[in-house]
Formats: C-alpha cells, sequence, structure tokens
C-alpha cells in the first residue's frame, strides 16, 4: 500500500472513531490525527471524499452539547484540547472554498459559535492562567475558521439565525468584545472577531443588528484601550475597528450620537499617528529587528485612512461635525496632505481630501481648519486636474465651502482656480460636474469680486458647457445637478456682473432661452419630485433676466394659449 493510501485509510478511520465511540483518549488521539494530516493540504481530497468536514461538525455540535452545567476544570483537562484539535481541522481544512462550503451548508457557523458561547459561559475572566490560555487558543482557532467561513454563500443570513433561546452567532461575536468577558487583552482573539465583523458590516442586515450603543462603546473601547501601542500587532485590530465603525456611521443614523462622547478619544489617537507620520512623536519606540520598518509604515497609513474615514463620515451629524472641528489635531491632515505624494499614497490622500469637504462645510469661528484656508485651496487646485474623478469631485467641494471667504475666492480668481472648474463642466463623472457647477454658483453669488469670476467663466465658453450640464441632467432626470447649473447660469446672466453681460452673444442668448423654454413646456406636474418645482421657479427668474421685455410678453402670451 503507498503513502497515499495509508493516508486515505487513516483519515476514513478517524473520522468512523468520531462516531463510534465516546471514550475521550481514543477521540483525541483520532481528532490529533486528522488535524496534522489536515496541515498537508495534498490531503484535503481524502477529506473531502469522506465528508470529514461534516462528521467533524457533527461530532462537535454533539460533543459541546453535553458540556452544560459540568465545571470549568473537568471542560478544560479533557474536553478543550480534544475540541482545539477538532476545530483546528476545520481551521485548516476550510481554507480551500468547497471545504467552507461544505461547513457552512452543515450548520458549521452555528456549531463553532455555540462552543464559543460554552467558554463565555465558564467566566473566562476569572479562569486560573492555565486555563485561560486553554480558551484563548480554543476561541483562536474558532475565530479563524469562522474567518474562513464568512465569505461562503448565505454566510450572513446564517450569523443572524436565532435558535429558540439562543442569541444569533452575530450577537455572540458582540459579545466577545464587552469588557466583562475578559477577552480584551487578546489581541489576536479580537483582531480575528473584528475581521469577521468587518465582512458583515458590509452585509446591510448585519449592520442594522451592530449599530447598539453596547457594540460602538465595546468597538471604541478597543481603539483607545490600544491606541497607546504601535507594535505590528495591534496595527490590524485598529484598522478592522475603525472599519466596521466607519460602515456604521456611513449613513446618518443614532450611531452618531453613540460615538459623541468618544470623539476626542478617536481624534487624539487620530493626531498621534498623523505625528507618526510626520515624524513629530517624541514618544521612545522599540527596535525594529526584523527590519520590518516598511510594512509597520504601511499599517501606519491603513490606520490613518480608516480613522479619517471614520472622522468624516462622524462629520455627517452636525454635533460631532463641529465637535471634530474644534479639536486642533485636525490641523494635522493638511500637513500630513502637503507630505504625502499622490501617486504613492492614492487611498490615504483621496480619504484626507474627502474629510476636508466634510470639516470644511462647518464655517464656525471654532473650525481650526479655516485658519489654513488659503494652504487647503492651493493644494485643491492640484486636485483638480488629478485623473480620478472622485478626488477631483472632493477637491472642488472643498474649494466650494472655502469660495464663502473673500480671500479664497480672490486665490481662486488668482490661481486660475475658476478657470480650471470652468472647464471641469464638460468632465464625463456627474459628481464632477455638480460640484464644479456648485463651486462656480458659489463664486459668482455676490460680494466684490463675483463680477471677475463670472468674467472667468463666461470667457472660458461657462455659459454654454452649464446649459449642456442642465439640458444632460434633465435628461437623466437628475433635478439635482439641474438646479445647481440654472442657479449658476442666472448668477452669471445677473446685471451685477456687468462685465459679464456683453459675452452672452445674441447665439447663446437664444439657445439658454430655448432651452428654458423647452423645459417650462413639458408638464411639470406628471413628475413627482419637489425638486422640479424649485428647478422651475429658478428657470422662470432665468427665462425673465435674459428675455427682453417685449419677448417676454410675448412668451408668456404664447404659453397661456
Amino acid at each position: 500500500m503507498d503513502a497515499a493510501a495509508d493516508v486515505r485509510v487513516a483519515i476514513f478511520g478517524c473520522s468512523i472513531v468520531l462516531k463510534l465511540t465516546r471514550n475521550e483518549n481514543v477521540l483525541r488521539y483520532a481528532a490529533k490525527l486528522l488535524f496534522k494530516l489536515s496541515q498537508n493540504e495534498r490531503n484535503d481530497p481524502g477529506f473531502s471524499t469522506f465528508n470529514v468536514v461534516d462528521s467533524l461538525a457533527h461530532f462537535i455540535a454533539s460533543f459541546t452539547s453535553s458540556v452544560g452545567g459540568k465545571p470549568a476544570g473537568q471542560f478544560f483537562s479533557g474536553r478543550c484540547p480534544l475540541l482545539l484539535y477538532a476545530v483546528s481541522t476545520l481551521k485548516n481544512l476550510t481554507h480551500a472554498e468547497r471545504a467552507a462550503e461544505a461547513l457552512a451548508g452543515a450548520r458549521g457557523i452555528s456549531i463553532l459559535v455555540r462552543v464559543v458561547n460554552v467558554v463565555l459561559q465558564l467566566g473566562i475572566a476569572s479562569l486560573p492562567d492555565e486555563m485561560y490560555l486553554q480558551a484563548e487558543q480554543l476561541l483562536v482557532q474558532i475565530t479563524e475558521t469562522l474567518r474562513n467561513l464568512v465569505t461562503s454563500s448565505g454566510a450572513c443570513k446564517s450569523f443572524l439565525e436565532q435558535r429558540e433561546a439562543e442569541c444569533s452567532p452575530l450577537e455572540t461575536l458582540l459579545r466577545t468584545l464587552e469588557a466583562e468577558q475578559g477577552l480584551r487583552d487578546s489581541v489576536i482573539v479580537m483582531t480575528n472577531v473584528c475581521r469577521i465583523l468587518s465582512k458583515l458590516s458590509l452585509d446591510p442586515n448585519c449592520l442594522a443588528r451592530m449599530r447598539c450603543p453596547v457594540t460602538v462603546t465595546s468597538l471604541t473601547d478597543l481603539l483607545v484601550g490600544h491606541q497607546a501601542e504601535k507594535r505590528p500587532a495591534h496595527q490590524p485590530l485598529l484598522v478592522r475597528a475603525s472599519f466596521i465603525l466607519g460602515n456604521m456611521t456611513s449613513s446618518p443614523s443614532e450611531t452618531h450620537s453613540f460615538l459623541l462622547p468618544a470623539i476626542p478619544n478617536i481624534v487624539a489617537l487620530l493626531g498621534m499617528y498623523t505625528g507618526v507620520e510626520l515624524g513629530e512623536d517624541s514618544g521612545d519606540e522599540e527596535e525594529d529587528p526584523g527590519g520590518q520598518e516598511g510594512k509597520v509604515g504601511k499599517e501606519n497609513e491603513e490606520v490613518l485612512v480608516k480613522m479619517i474615514r471614520l472622522l468624516a463620515n462622524l462629520a455627517i451629524n452636525e454635533e460631532a461635525g463641529r465637535k471634530i472641528v474644534g479639536m486642533i489635531e485636525i490641523e494635522d491632515l493638511v500637513h500630513l496632505l502637503a507630505c504625502k505624494p499622490v501617486e504613492a499614497h492614492q487611498e490615504l490622500v483621496l480619504n484626507i481630501v474627502g474629510a476636508l469637504a466634510n470639516f470644511t462645510f462647518y464655517d464656525i469661528p471654532t473650525n481650526c481648519l479655516l485658519s489654513t484656508r488659503l494652504d487647503i485651496a492651493k493644494q485643491m487646485f492640484g486636485f483638480l486636474l488629478h485623473p480620478n474623478p472622485e478626488t477631483v469631485a472632493e477637491a472642488a467641494r472643498v474649494l466650494a465651502n472655502l469660495s464663502r471667504h473673500a480671500d479664497v475666492r480672490y486665490l481662486m480668481a488668482e490661481r486660475r482656480g475658476t478657470e480650471i472648474l470652468t472647464v471641469l463642466l464638460d468632465h464625463t463623472a456627474r459628481d464632477v460636474v455638480f460640484q464644479a457647477a456648485g463651486c462656480i454658483m458659489n463664486a459668482t453669488t455676490g460680494g466684490e469680486d463675483a463680477a471677475s469670476h463670472a468674467q472667468i467663466v463666461v470667457l472660458n465658453g461657462g455659459i454654454g458647457k452649464l446649459a449642456t450640464a442642465l439640458l444632460e441632467a434633465l435628461q437623466d432626470n437628475d433635478y439635482d445637478l439641474a438646479t445647481v447649473a440654472a442657479r449658476a447660469l442666472y448668477n452669471l446672466c445677473s446685471p451685477r456682473h456687468s462685465k459679464s453681460l456683453p459675452f452672452l452673444d445674441h447665439e447663446e442668448r437664444e439657445r439658454v432661452q430655448d432651452l428654458i423654454a423647452d423645459v417650462l413646456e413639458t408638464n411639470a406636474d406628471e413628475v413627482q419630485d419637489p425638486r422640479r418645482a424649485a428647478l422651475d421657479e429658478v428657470l422662470e427668474r432665468l427665462e425673465e433676466l435674459i428675455t427682453p421685455s417685449d419677448e417676454a410678453v410675448c412668451t408668456r402670451e404664447s404659453r397661456a394659449v
């Protein structure tokens, strides 16, 4: 008999032992042998042939069900090592997609999480050190196996399943994050759990279950508790915890209110990591004997990206936004942006620009960023020409916010910012056109310099570009973009801008008039959208502005017929 045949016989024999005997010594030997064989992926076909994944799942389920009510000493003396071998074998096998699907189909998620429940019920926090280490090892293997399963088909539904009086698997995982469970100091368990939750937070139903005060507190406590640790082992935990919170705050919800007390700590943590990137960290750093400096730098940047995204999402909430922009550490984002080449740090740069767009929305005296608004504006001019349309749109949004200040508007005209924004009205990306039109609308709304901006826009063909944007937006029923374009057109044609009026030649005037007439003659009553009424109001005012009085009378009479 060859070696391959011997392996298949061993796998088959051990799977039979799991089903037939309850002798723990025999079971431990069989489970240990299966674990050793599972470490070689060349043995995977044998495990698949004899459905060992299914056998192990049923074994763990039946073995765990007999534990209830027994003392911790009995569990850790025999049962825990046996379960450790069985779960570790599943972890090795489920690196393969086929085995992961098989275990998920055999209710593997609920079975494994039931073991987690058993361990939690034993009161880990009060266990002797030796038993605690055994429990930690078992939870590490379980959570790593669940990581393999979380991407399998139907996994999110399985994590939400609730049987009888039991918690759902998702709720059990969330419990492991709570301080009273005693697992906070186990970085690897916490990291594994957060990796699983990161995947689940992409599912709307799972995310809805996660949005509760206890979970928010647990995750923020993890961030704060590990903020002094800059060692590589802690970075993945901070990245995943920030990512989950970022997903929980991606749209307005109660989560923003839950996070309000934690904002000072989160911003302080951001300041610590930006300090590291800017070379301002004065803390004692351990030597890196493994030569991992490049890797650590990348992981620091990953933490920054996720934390910046989290704070940007929090700023959607007005109370949270005002609190964030009032903290001096936010200024470091401007310095960080200046020293990070976009080619090498695209994700970081995009997140900083997006965050600045949210933060500069708050035009209040306590906003620390406003003292550096000219530096921010200069940086944004460069990003207006970036090939990534998302970066361009966010940069234009920053300028739209800052253009409420006269010195920024002056800089826009002087540094050709207004000219670039006019060119961007031809952009193929809708968000870029929207933000460019909005920025032009703000710059030409009022103030002594509004006429000079209007002149720059008109000289660069802005009226025709805005008319085209308005027409294309209406074809897509995009009333938000259409209204912004119409308001920008109204500003350009306003009598306030006497310098711009001569550039509205007869052909352009006729084109805008025809466009307005076509839009207003459509039956707006059929469109059940209040934004359409707002658009019509702007267009009627624009029509009156550019149409000579005698033509306006004729137009109104013909429309009344």
